[in-house]
């Protein structure tokens, strides 16, 4: 288990960073509300007592007062979340990204584009909307991963780019959506 500590004071109106590697954030104390990033994404509060967890992970974490005084910090970075304190872990802020339904003609296949640099794609859901034909999850370069079963909804958590073959002769449609970190 890694655990880090840091703690800092941050002027009105300034923002910095810290380049850190972890999938916990627990901020142990604070003076004020500031405004939290992961990985220079979208912005959202954090103050004393918040314990937010990333499934992924996270390489940097981004702070910006936008308050008219100084706000002083001790957060805790980890690998795995400790329980000693009685807090309640918040989810780090998603957003759903929808698409479909797709309609795969038969023997063709649809791609997905994800990017494995792109910190912010967390899952891809994808449906099977057909009531007996089954489909193939595939990675980009057409490694077979999964059979998608009839009628029944499939997660994979990965930012990489996917692709859906549809090995029968005829149409099978499908709907596919991201839930990505904001």
């Amino acid at each position: 288990m890694n655990l880090s500590s840091y703690t800092f004071t941050l002027a009105a109106n300034a923002c910095t960073y810290f380049s850190v590697t972890g999938k916990v954030f627990s901020c142990t104390a604070s003076t004020g509300i500031l405004k939290m990033s992961f990985n220079g994404g979208s912005y959202f509060d954090v103050q004393s007592n918040h314990v937010l967890e990333s499934d992924e992970g996270f390489t940097s974490v981004w702070f910006r007062n936008e308050s008219g005084s100084s706000i002083s910090m001790t957060f805790y970075i980890g690998s795995v979340r400790v329980v000693n304190q009685g807090y309640e872990p918040k989810r780090a802020p998603t957003s759903l990204n929808s698409g479909g339904p797709y309609a795969i003609a038969g023997g063709a296949s649809q791609n997905f584009s994800g990017s494995p640099t792109d910190p912010h794609i967390r899952q891809w859901v994808i449906q099977n909307l057909d009531a007996a034909l089954y489909l193939h999850l595939r990675k980009a370069d057409n490694t077979y991963l999964a059979r998608l079963n009839p009628g029944q909804p499939f997660t994979i958590e990965t930012s990489d780019s996917i692709q859906i073959y549809n090995p029968n002769g005829g149409a099978v449609s499908c709907d596919v959506f991201t839930i990505a970190y904001t």
